[in-house]
């Protein structure tokens, strides 16, 4: 069995949540990284915004521990601004090590789309427009 998977079914069994948390998708976004997968790392963030935005209240802090690097400073200023913003949507604290991570040195815009505009700058959420990750918000709306 995936030791993934028998990491949930414990935490199922324990009453925690089941989503994958912010240290096991950075996990996967540097494994696919090393795998020259790039698309594969981008749809690990979304997933991420989604586990936040979908788990029970009382249970979403326990998906945001500290994480591993990602292999990647972008990936690790995008996951500390995801975490970040999708926790104060919620008037949830956000944790040390989110709040640690600062700027980027130069922009990184996560898409093609839209590069340098004013209208992606403003549709960015501010976590990630702070740590210099440029992308609309629609990219993280959960569907």
């Amino acid at each position: 069995m995936d030791l993934e998977l028998s990491a949930r079914i414990a935490r199922k069994a324990a009453g925690l949540s089941v989503r994958a948390t912010a240290a096991e998708l950075a996990s996967e976004i540097r494994d696919a990284l090393d795998q020259d997968e790039w698309e594969s790392a981008l749809r690990f963030l979304i997933q991420l915004s989604d586990n936040l935005v979908g788990e029970d209240l009382h249970l979403v802090t326990s998906l945001v521990t500290t994480p591993a690097d990602a292999g990647d400073q972008r990936f690790n200023a995008a996951i500390a601004g995801l975490v970040e913003w999708r926790l104060l949507q919620r008037d949830l604290p956000v944790p040390e090590w989110a709040q640690a991570i600062g700027p980027l040195s130069e922009q990184w815009w996560m898409d093609d789309f839209g590069v340098g505009t004013v209208a992606v700058v403003e549709a960015t959420p501010e976590p990630l427009r702070r740590r210099n990750v440029f992308v609309d918000h629609i990219v993280f709306a959960s569907v």
